[in-house]
């Protein structure tokens, strides 16, 4: 193991197994913990203020990053186009990316297609209306 400035093995070197092959609790469990050395480390150069206002921040931002770290690489959605019900769009998400099979996402590189899937994936709210996620076996 690397031996960080304090002659203790490095945070980093310690964990040896991929983040997305951790089971959710466990990435927030290292997760944690990495917040909690950093704050440790920081203390003498960040006031009291300053420590109470980053935990709630650092809570959230791990809970939001462990999801993501344990969510599935690929998922495909499916929406039907607002202007020709007959045709579909596909949106693949691969971690915090989102691409769709629309013209508008091909032109701009964003549509509204995916910016509301971001949104709701985000937020933990609904799909859009319209939209499903497809099953294994029809990505």
């Amino acid at each position: 193991l690397k031996a960080d400035r304090g002659g203790s093995p490095s945070f980093a070197t310690k964990c040896r197994t991929p983040a997305s092959e951790l089971a959710p609790e466990a990435g927030e469990a290292l997760l944690r913990r990495a917040s909690e050395r950093y704050l440790q480390e920081n203390a003498p150069r960040l006031s009291e203020q300053a420590r109470r206002e980053l935990a709630p921040v650092s809570e959230s931002a791990i809970r939001a990053l462990a999801a993501v770290l344990a969510a599935p690489r690929r998922i495909v959605y499916a929406i039907a186009s607002a202007s020709n019900p007959a045709k579909s769009y596909r949106l693949e998400v691969d971690g915090a990316d989102i691409a769709c099979d629309c013209k508008g996402f091909a032109y701009r590189g964003m549509c509204r297609h995916a910016r509301d899937l971001k949104q709701a994936l985000a937020t933990g709210g609904p799909l859009p209306t319209g939209m499903m996620r497809l099953p294994a076996e029809e990505r």
